[in-house]
């Protein structure tokens, strides 16, 4: 016997003693059982099981320890799960490998609640620095978790780091900088875009809204093999959240063929989904020659078979029925904006139809969804957009009539609970109590026959899967309880991060569950998230993740 322990799992590769080999070596041993677990297959029936076997990648059976044992040959790895609880690899159906990629190193302050917070985290940070390096934060903060309920102001930043680029970078398409790194753009008062917004005295504010493409060319820029190391991080941060499949759900050109590149060079830790962007002012024509040059591919690491349309706006413009609560601007009687008009939406669907493309389209807004499914249900003789596998992402502020026609189309749909937790107090101000006591209703779209698929939408959400399986079943924000009634149970949650999602992706006769023939994707959990106190599960540690038999992720 070899034996060898590795983070307290026991590990065995037992070999028959020569004279027996015949009487006890299988047919078709497996390389890998994982045993003495508590196995949730996530299958039709939600069976369960203790031990697992696994052999070329997938599983090869399912059943009690003992069982599953007699699958052991001479070299098979043999481990002692100790009763921990085995799942599925997650499937993360909306998140943002790029944006996770980008925010590796970067100054954090999510966690911060209040402006006078934030300047002294950068204060003590820029001391560490030499004069001149940018401080960039890391994506995902929101200024309504701040008492003061607002941003820094340039001049603040210039005082916390007066020697140093300040970039508080908020989104893919908004931020706040210092004086510092306006001047390294060269943007002044008389030739800034738009997208600079301006104080009550018309000097720039430091506040930037719709495009970051300026300050970004002004920072230093990775080379080829910086940006491949910071993706292969990102797998692994994922990885350490159970993740083994993902939907990358807006990437560019240049990006879509960076990841297919890592795939070819088996550099994957994880199964990709790479959804490419259509900008939204472009001519069709400009995205048709774009898109057209990266080939579509459907393989069991790497995926390039779908379209992103963003259509409306997010926390302050999302297309709604009715008024907002507040506006920025002050403007009254408003109710969002299309990103993208309809036309080009139009036009888009139709070419996705004829090249035999997914489409995904970002709906927060219920009017926004109005809008998509007459569309939808107007194209659907011409176009069979359930068949294709077309989805709606976010769907925020689906109402009850909207999911009988989702239903009826086919269409699948994505959830991000963990925007829940993140931004619930800006649903408040912007949406009112109403409409923020209804946002993500999981529990409307399940009642209704849509199963939706889980997402993080990291870093706007936390990437951390089981900080929205928590916000899905207890419907905690950082603002409290919202909308109870829209909880669902963990064992519902639990499904749409896994075979839900995987169903979203078109993959789960593959992946999703833990059922033979499947590919042995899975992830030790150190505990029982359906058995658990509710409040337990955003604590879950991931302890092992596998991808095709092979362990990707171990914890120390």
């Amino acid at each position: 016997m070899i034996l060898r322990m590795t983070n307290k799992l026991k590990v065995a590769v037992v070999f028959c003693q020569v004279a027996l080999i015949s009487s006890c070596e299988p047919e078709n041993p497996a390389e890998l059982i994982l045993f003495n677990a508590n196995v949730l297959t996530v299958d039709e029936q939600n069976s369960t099981a203790a031990a697992v076997a696994i052999a070329g990648g997938r599983i090869t059976a399912i059943g009690s320890s003992k069982l599953i044992l007699r699958h052991a040959g001479r070299e098979t790895t043999k481990i002692d799960l100790d009763g921990k609880t085995l799942i599925p690899g997650i499937v993360d159906a909306h998140t943002h490998i790029r944006g996770i990629a980008g925010n590796i190193g970067k100054l954090n302050i999510t966690d911060a609640t209040s402006v006078v917070e934030v300047l002294a985290t950068i204060k003590r940070y820029a001391d560490t620095l030499p004069a001149g390096a940018w401080i960039e934060t890391a994506t995902g903060w929101q200024p309504t978790n701040f008492t003061e309920n607002r941003v820094p102001t340039r001049d603040e930043l210039d005082k916390a780091a007066p020697e140093h680029p300040v970039f508080l970078k908020k989104g893919y398409q908004n931020g706040v900088v210092n004086s510092k790194a306006l001047e390294l753009a060269g943007i002044t008062a008389e030739n800034a875009g738009l997208n600079f917004l301006r104080d009550s005295g018309n000097n720039l504010s430091g506040e930037i809204y719709g495009s970051l493409d300026e300050i970004s060319a002004a920072q230093p820029q990775l080379g080829a093999e910086q940006i491949e190391r910071s993706y292969e991080a990102a797998m692994q941060l994922v990885n350490s959240f159970g993740v083994t499949s993902l939907r990358d759900a807006a990437l560019a050109p240049a990006q879509v063929e960076l990841l297919r590149s890592l795939a070819e060079a088996n550099r994957l830790t994880v199964r990709i989904n790479a959804v490419g962007l259509i900008y939204p002012r472009t001519p069709l024509q400009v995205d048709k020659r774009m898109w057209e040059d990266v080939p579509v591919s459907r393989g069991d690491w790497f995926t390039h078979d779908t379209l992103k349309i963003v259509a409306d706006g997010g926390i302050s413009d999302a297309l709604l029925r009715d008024d907002y609560a507040w506006t920025d601007s002050g403007e009254a009687g408003f109710r969002g904006r299309f990103v993208t008009q309809m036309d080009k939406i139009k036009a888009v669907a139709a070419w996705a139809c004829e090249t035999d493309r997914k489409l995904a389209v970002h709906a927060i807004g219920d009017a926004m969804i109005d809008r998509l499914l007459d569309h939808y249900e107007a194209i659907r003789n011409e176009c069979n957009v359930g068949q294709l596998g077309w989805t709606i992402e976010h769907v925020a502020l689906v109402t009850s009539d909207q999911v009988d026609r989702i239903k009826n189309l086919k269409i699948s749909v994505t959830t991000q609970s963990g925007l829940n937790y993140s931004l619930a107090s800006a649903w408040r101000k912007y949406w009112g109590e109403e409409r923020m006591a209804r946002s993500i209703p999981n529990r409307l779209l399940i009642d209704g026959g849509v199963m939706p698929g889980g997402g993080t939408d990291a870093n706007t959400g936390p990437v951390n899967t089981f900080v929205a399986i928590w916000s899905d079943v207890t419907r905690q924000t950082r603002d409290g309880i919202v909308g109870a009634e829209q909880a669902v149970t963990p064992l519902e949650s639990l499904r749409m991060h896994t075979i839900w999602a995987a169903q979203v992706l078109g993959t789960h006769h593959d992946v999703g569950s833990i059922e033979v023939g499947k590919f042995a994707d899975l992830a030790v959990l150190d505990r029982d998230i359906l058995s658990i106190p509710f409040n337990s599960i955003k604590d879950t540690q991931v302890v092992m993740t596998i991808i095709n038999g092979d362990i990707v992720f171990e914890r120390d």
